[in-house]
């Protein structure tokens, strides 16, 4: 049957943590990161439509800083970097939460802050979120692309993967544009090899 996507879409809210982090590659190939939560914050966006901001800011007088690596539980250094950490929240169609952090398979969102290049024939980027948990940016170039030169607004430039339908129903392939030689339509992500179309009865399905 395969595992149906599902639509998140952003909302102007933000989890909001203390964060701290150092050791470059140091940590599972990456920085130490440790965090305290302390709430939730709010968006604004600012005059171009492809970027927002966080109102709050971080109170120098704090003191609730994390103490230990959360995926290690090594101990934060004195020199460590401090930062006020926000989590945008996204929801889906009955208003449940998510973070796309989280690599929850069969996620779905438009990455509406990617250049024009990227964009889809409906003006939305999407990204998903592998059966194995990898994102994956359909809308976006493939890594072994024919026509790299070929980049530009929807319907004069390529795009490695076409699609039809609305998402998150939707199909993905070859066969639905303009499009290059790379690949037969599959979706290669990390250790996951596959499709995004059909399950036999509706579009929106890895299989």
């Amino acid at each position: 049957m395969g595992i149906k996507c599902f639509l998140v879409t952003g909302t102007l809210r933000a989890r909001l943590s203390l964060r701290r982090y150092w050791g470059d590659n140091e940590c599972a190939g990456s920085y130490h990161n440790a965090l305290t939560p302390i709430g939730e914050g709010t968006y604004l966006r600012n005059g171009d439509a492809r970027s927002i901001h966080l109102v709050e800011r971080l109170d120098p007088n704090e003191t609730r800083w994390p103490t230990a690596c959360e995926k290690c539980g090594a101990v934060v250094p004195d020199a460590a970097e401090k930062q006020l950490f926000s989590d945008h929240i996204y929801v889906d169609v009955a208003g449940k939460e998510y973070s796309l952090r989280d690599p929850i398979p069969g996620m779905m969102w438009d990455a509406w802050w990617s250049p024009e290049c990227w964009k889809g024939p409906d003006g939305l980027s999407l990204v998903v979120n592998c059966p194995n948990g990898a994102q994956w940016m359909i809308d976006g170039p493939a890594s072994n692309c024919t026509q790299k030169d070929d980049q530009g607004p929807y319907g004069v430039a390529h795009r490695c993967w076409t699609r039809t339908g609305t998402p998150p129903l939707i199909s993905v392939g070859k066969g639905y544009g303009k499009t290059c030689a790379a690949g037969g339509g599959s979706i290669q992500a990390r250790d996951y090899h596959g499709f995004l179309g059909s399950n036999g009865a509706e579009p929106g399905y890895f299989t």
